[in-house]
């Protein structure tokens, strides 16, 4: 027998080069719950101004962005069996892009 997957896991990473946003909703829509998204918002169709939208209305809040990706947590939920200390730390690490080497 095939279980189905969790609801709730660790880390979504979305990365599909001009329907990122689409696949990122059809995710989320079909109930799964990530702790965290990392989410590549290039060539999209969706603003990412819409995209952090969204996701607030899901309950994440923006973390920072990173690179290309902008990085999300959701608020008050842990992920069973997840590194969330971990995840936090290496993010911790990281500047904004806004504010790293090459910002504009």
């Amino acid at each position: 027998l095939c279980r189905p997957p969790p609801r709730r896991f660790g880390v979504l990473s979305v990365d599909a080069e001009g329907v990122g946003d689409k696949v990122l909703h059809e995710w989320l829509d079909a109930g799964f719950q990530p702790e965290w998204v990392v989410y590549e918002s290039m060539h999209n169709r969706e603003r990412i101004e819409v995209t952090r939208e969204y996701l607030r209305g899901r309950g994440y809040r923006y973390v920072k962005k990173l690179g290309w990706n902008h990085v999300f947590e959701r608020i008050g939920v842990v992920a069973p069996g997840s590194d969330s200390v971990g995840l936090r730390g290496l993010l911790a690490g990281v500047h904004h892009e806004e504010e790293g080497p090459g910002a504009t």
